[in-house]
């Protein structure tokens, strides 16, 4: 019987955000604050170390991070098993979250001469001259000017 080395561990990771391999640099794309599920494709690993990029790690097979800030950070899974070890590396490049959703309110526009009725009709019970307002009875118009 032949003893050897231990066959050498491949070792890959997915995520469930857009993943692409342009020229053989793998890279993902997210945004801030999105949380971000990782899961290792070896499953009977002794152990498995994670590294996000932003100073942050995380153990498992299956982990998940969110990253705070836009920016491309290499996340790197280093997975064990005996005495062997394999790495993978991919680039997450994280970018802004949108803008929050506003809404906008027309308001309806009012001539300055209606703005000018209004405020005597109901904010004041006299007449800039300080005489009351006509009675209901009188000849006086109520109608706002045009």
């Amino acid at each position: 019987m032949v003893v050897g080395p231990p066959p050498p561990l491949t070792i890959d990771f997915s995520a469930d955000v857009t993943c692409d391999n342009q020229l053989g640099f793998d890279s993902c794309a997210a945004q801030a604050g999105t949380i971000v599920h990782l899961t290792a494709s070896l499953a009977n690993a002794d152990s498995y170390a994670w590294s996000f990029g932003d100073n942050t790690t995380g153990g498992g097979s299956q982990v998940t991070h969110a990253w705070t800030q836009a920016g491309s950070y290499t996340v790197v899974l280093t997975a064990t098993k005996g005495a062997t070890a394999a790495s993978k590396t991919r680039t997450f490049v994280i970018s802004s979250p949108p803008p929050p959703k506003t809404k906008a309110m027309l308001l309806p526009w009012v001539s300055r001469a209606a703005a000018r009725w209004y405020s005597r009709t109901i904010c004041t019970s006299t007449t800039p001259d300080r005489r009351p307002w006509p009675s209901p009875s009188s000849s006086a118009s109520a109608v706002p000017p045009t």
